[in-house]
């Protein structure tokens, strides 16, 4: 089964695209005969947005472990005084 999910998973782009479908010709936007295109549209990612402040308010400039540093996140549920 791990094996089905890791093919499947390394047939993808970073943005869960199917590499075949995301690098067709017939996706280029300058061609007249395409078939499809992407747009892209941004979203925050509150996740990695914790982790940046994290990193932050940890002032890891100078740290020469920095780089090793990985930061879990967990998400909380908030209360209505928060």
């Amino acid at each position: 089964m791990m094996q089905a999910l890791d093919a499947y998973e390394g047939g993808l782009n970073a943005y869960g695209i199917p590499i075949d479908e995301a690098t067709d010709p017939m996706a280029d936007p300058g061609r007249r005969d395409g078939t499809h295109t992407y747009v892209a549209e941004p979203v925050i990612d509150w996740s990695q947005l914790a982790v940046e402040k994290a990193r932050t308010a940890k002032n890891l400039k100078d740290d020469p472990l920095a780089p090793g540093y990985r930061f879990t996140v967990r998400r909380v549920e908030r209360t209505t005084t928060q």
